[in-house]
């Protein structure tokens, strides 16, 4: 984290530049995302901002990764509850030079463990290609974890187009009758933020909306950490600054019942989070609004494909985002790692997301019940 801050504070040039002209998609661990969480959060010692420079050239500065280093064996992409991509920034990548193996080599010298487990990363692609390239280089090993599918949208046809191919006419139905329903409770507007107006009124409606609901009364909205809000805040109006931010609500006379924010970098767009008026919930007033905003996203001509950022199994946007992404989280061993400590730290690991996703079954099914 030194590394990249000033000692004012501020974040480096260098880390400004690799995330502007990054190879890759990778909003995750852009500077107005995971720099901000640094700035704000309150990071303890396993808390890394690995950063990784060209072997000939100490002042290029080609990948940075947000680490949490768990144990002596293992770093994770860091997640402080804002994760949805831990695909690191990398700079550009000559035939000689991979910069997945300049960012390996940084990560056991500046967290001294013989692994890094890799969340929420594309499964196949450049990134995976990448990867291997390092692998074969390096006899390096990897694991592939987990592999599933996130709901997206491909922007290549209209918003008719897409609601006719993607909508069941029934659900269309329903969805026009909610929307009708709703109408009548009073006028509804769906707005789009636009650089002219205000954006931390947007983010401070968004916060008070999500504390509003079920995550305010579980103790984990945005709301219930100072931090947090500080971060968020920061992150969103940085973003806004940089032409990178989308946002959107759906307001009745005047009350904002249903609010999102996104990304878009390049031809890629990313979801962020979704809160809704509780009170409203039998409209669907959440569902309305995506609706809405996938007609901004076909509209804008620039994004080829958005990413939902949702876990497998969120019904409602599963139900209309019929595209997929791959995504996988991946074990991947540093330089000079033995295969043997290498599969030692593969079994630990395994074992415990195995007991991790049992835990999170028994829970589920406990609420349940409750």
């Amino acid at each position: 984290m030194v590394q990249l801050l000033n000692e004012t504070g501020s974040l480096r040039p260098d880390y400004l530049k690799l995330a502007d002209n990054s190879i890759l998609p990778a909003m995750g661990n852009d500077y107005s995302w995971m720099g901000q969480q640094f700035q704000c959060l309150d990071m303890g010692d396993a808390e890394l901002l690995v950063s990784a420079y060209d072997p000939d050239d100490q002042s290029e500065l080609v990948a940075v990764a947000g680490l949490q280093k768990r144990n002596g064996l293992i770093a994770q992409s860091l997640d402080n509850g804002f994760l949805f991509s831990g695909t690191p920034l990398l700079g550009s990548a000559d035939s000689d030079k991979n910069p997945i193996l300049a960012l390996m080599y940084a990560v056991g010298e500046q967290a001294g463990v013989k692994a890094v487990r890799f969340s929420k990363v594309p499964a196949d692609g450049r990134f995976m290609q990448l990867v291997k390239d390092y692998c074969k280089a390096e006899n390096a090993c990897l694991e592939v974890l987990q592999q599933y599918e996130r709901a997206s949208l491909v922007c290549d046809q209209s918003y008719d187009e897409w609601l006719t191919s993607s909508v069941s006419s029934r659900h269309r139905a329903e969805y026009r009758r909610l929307r009708r329903r709703l109408s009548e409770q009073g006028k509804l507007e769906m707005q789009i933020w636009s650089g002219s107006d205000q954006v931390l009124q947007w983010i401070d409606e968004f916060i008070a909306l999500e504390a509003a609901g079920w995550k305010g009364r579980r103790g984990t909205a945005i709301a219930a950490d100072p931090s947090h809000v500080q971060f968020i805040q920061n992150s969103l109006s940085q973003l806004a600054e940089r032409g990178m931010l989308k946002f959107w609500r759906l307001s009745l006379d005047g009350r904002v019942i249903a609010s999102m924010f996104g990304f878009a970098s390049g031809q890629q767009g990313w979801m962020g989070k979704i809160a809704h008026d509780e009170s409203l919930s039998k409209y669907s007033p959440g569902v309305l609004l995506s609706l809405d905003l996938t007609r901004d996203w076909l509209s804008s001509g620039e994004v080829k494909i958005v990413d939902s950022c949702a876990e497998p199994g969120f019904v409602m946007i599963e139900r209309i985002w019929r595209d997929r992404l791959a995504m996988a989280d991946i074990l991947l061993s540093v330089p000079d790692c033995s295969k043997a400590s290498f599969n030692r730290t593969r079994i630990v690991e395994t074992a415990r997301l195995k007991m991790r996703r049992t835990a999170r079954k028994i829970v589920r099914k406990l609420r349940w019940c409750m």
